[in-house]
């Protein structure tokens, strides 16, 4: 494990103890607002999956946000992030939110689904 953004070993080892580990998502059990984690660190409170980020990848690009691929908003695995400019993170939470008034169940696991519209 990378420790890349904290001189802090304490502070990065207490907030990966508010993370609940699995092959698929990670469920951060820490603070929340708006359904998604929040970090306190160096002094502030930032988003928990781009802390978790940024605490096990690197620094995120400048300009760039973190898209969850998984479309679970407490969900910190790296794996299941993606940077990318925002303008692209709201256009896909648009298709999402389209794809879901025309097809109420969920299309993220739906065979057929991810035929038409393609992976989330």
């Amino acid at each position: 494990m990378r420790y890349s953004r904290w001189d802090n070993m304490e502070e990065a080892e207490r907030i990966l103890r508010k993370v609940v580990w699995s092959d698929g998502c990670w469920e951060w059990l820490g603070a929340k607002h708006r359904k998604r984690g929040s970090a306190y660190f160096g002094g502030r409170s930032h988003p928990a999956h781009r802390a978790v980020w940024m605490l096990l990848v690197g620094e995120i690009p400048r300009g760039l946000t973190l898209d969850h691929l998984c479309r679970n908003p407490g969900c910190v695995n790296p794996d299941h992030l993606e940077p990318c400019s925002m303008e692209e993170n709201i256009a896909r939470y648009s298709r999402v939110l389209n794809s879901r008034v025309l097809n109420p169940h969920d299309s993220r696991q739906c065979s057929f689904c991810l035929s038409i519209l393609g992976s989330p």
